[in-house]
């Protein structure tokens, strides 16, 4: 009886380990972009000005484009079990990324100047979801996961500069697709100038 129940808790721990890795990302990527800007020259055409890629072993690569200081940095960042077990609990293949759209219409006589968010999660069966999203739509639970990526990027100083790298056609690809059916994105404005 006892070799039974010891085959029995092997056997679910095994089911419960390959269940767990199946849901597991195998790639985060992600984009700060905006279209039909001063910075894009196509019609409908992405510029992207951040982009970054998570392993599902933690490594965070970062292609940043500030083209107000007309600097661009490569980098990367190990990130903590904590910090992956706080992405697992958001970016699930049980969780479909659409269902952390809360809202689609931004609040009467509001203009949005921000710029778009993309997000891309590859599963370790091979499966892909994607979003274009903007921070007035967001969940409260997307919102913090937000942050806390945000947090990684702009306020820890562990990085490690890193060689050059391209952003992947077939990421670009998908955002472009992903965001000619966001018909509920709004249109970035400048915000007026306050000059007397």
């Amino acid at each position: 009886m006892k070799i039974l129940l010891s085959c029995l808790c092997v056997f679910f721990e095994l089911v419960g380990g390959i269940t767990a890795q199946t849901n597991a990302f195998q790639k985060i990527e992600y984009a700060s972009f905006d279209v039909n800007s001063y910075r894009t020259k196509a019609r409908d055409s992405a510029y992207i000005d951040l982009y970054f890629s998570i392993s599902d072993n933690g490594l965070m690569a970062v292609n940043e484009q500030d083209d107000y200081q007309n600097i661009h940095n490569y980098y990367s960042f190990q990130l903590t079990q904590q910090e992956l077990k706080t992405l697992h609990s958001i970016f699930g293949k049980n969780q479909k990324l659409k269902s952390y759209l809360a809202n689609t219409r931004l609040d009467e006589n509001s203009v949005y100047a921000g710029s778009y968010d993309f997000y891309r999660v590859t599963y370790a069966d091979g499966s892909v979801d994607s979003i274009c999203i903007i921070q007035p739509f967001m969940t409260t639970k997307f919102q913090d996961v937000y942050n806390f990526l945000d947090s990684i990027i702009y306020v820890r100083d562990d990085k490690t500069q890193i060689k050059k790298f391209e952003i992947p056609m077939a990421f670009k690809n998908s955002l472009k697709s992903s965001y000619l059916k966001s018909n509920y994105l709004p249109e970035i404005k400048t915000l007026p100038s306050f000059k007397p």
